[in-house]
């Protein structure tokens, strides 16, 4: 905590002198901002003193400035601040107490301080810099400009020149070297009367419509793959059903062994009740079997026929079709959507 730095009002007798109210306002008010730093309320601290400094400006209360800016992360700020109450004391203003504290600050703040060298390109004259919005004097660029911890912006043009721009956030003591790099900027070849095009226009005419072609290549893909599925799918069921047969085959001649019966079984037994039963699990069996494979043929057979329509759709359909449009329509009983195609 900063030791109660002396609050020196000088009773001179000038023009510009506040009156003894004006004076006792400020030491109440420098009083509220010392209890405030107390409790570290840095920003209500810094608030009251300010309101101080301008009643009467001092080093004490610009040495309580800058202390209540560095505990709020404006070393900037606080920097400048410790500097102006320096020069106060070298303009004659006596304050022995600030005097002895304002060295070790400075030097301990400086070193806490990060900057930001901003490089501009060589051979581009003038150049305009600026960061977070405020101007870069020439003079500065090329040597460490302070700034305070955190995320800023660097903005770097010339005339004729595409604008460089860069983000760069720092710690404290950290210092960055921002290299502009300005490339020339793409001449448009139209008039300068003319208005540019906005972002939203060039990207609507990059973009391709979805053509009718897109549309039935889609289609034909799509019941490709659908009738492979299917194909696939009962060709395994089939695989299933055909082992069903012969396991119910085997079943068959075990039973058939059993009673006697000899081949054929199942046309020629109609009242061995067990052999009955077997013949009637074979026949689903078999039944099942041949009706999966004709369904998987099916669907291969579509699946091939999908993918020959999907080739020559690709190759002997043109692409320079007009786009679908899909747009709402009204028949005299109702509204709807629907789509033209142009050829």
């Amino acid at each position: 905590m900063v030791l109660g730095a002396v609050l020196a009002f000088p009773l001179r007798a000038s023009a510009q002198e506040p009156s003894p109210t004006e004076l006792a306002v400020a030491r109440r008010l420098f009083n509220e901002a010392e209890a405030l730093e107390k409790e570290e309320r840095w920003s209500e601290a810094a608030l009251k003193v300010r309101e101080a400094i301008r009643i009467k400006e001092t080093p004490g209360l610009r040495f309580h400035l800058a202390f209540c800016e560095e505990h709020m992360g404006l070393l900037v700020e606080a920097m400048n601040d410790y500097a102006r109450a320096r020069d106060l004391i070298a303009g004659g203003m006596a304050a022995r107490d600030v005097e002895g504290l304002l060295p070790d600050k400075q030097k301990a703040l400086s070193r806490r301080v990060p900057s930001i060298v901003i490089v501009p390109p060589a051979g581009i004259s003038p150049i305009r810099a600026s960061i977070d919005g405020q101007l870069v004097a020439p003079s500065v660029l090329g040597r460490p400009a302070p700034v305070n911890p955190g995320m800023h912006r660097v903005v770097v043009s010339a005339e004729g020149y595409r604008e460089f721009v860069a983000d760069v956030t720092l710690t404290e003591g950290e210092r960055r070297v921002v290299t502009a790099k300005l490339g020339k900027a793409k001449s448009s070849g139209k008039s300068s009367d003319a208005p540019a095009p906005s972002a939203r226009t060039e990207k609507k005419e990059r973009s391709s419509p979805i053509t009718a072609r897109t549309y039935v290549l889609v289609g034909e893909v799509a019941v490709t793959a659908a009738s492979l599925a299917v194909g696939v799918t009962f060709l395994i069921a089939g695989s299933r059903a055909d082992d069903r047969v012969t396991r119910y085959n085997g079943v068959v001649d075990r039973v058939a062994r059993e009673n006697g019966v000899t081949s054929p079984v199942c046309s020629q037994v109609q009242t061995v009740n067990d052999v009955v039963e077997a013949c009637a699990d074979l026949a689903i069996a078999v039944n099942d079997r041949d009706r999966y494979r004709l369904l998987s043929t099916i669907g291969f057979v579509g699946a091939g026929v999908s993918a020959l329509a999907t080739l020559g759709t690709f190759i002997f359909w043109p692409e320079q079709e007009q786009a679908v449009a899909i747009a709402p329509y009204s028949d005299g009983s109702g509204f709807g959507v629907g789509a033209r195609v142009a050829f």
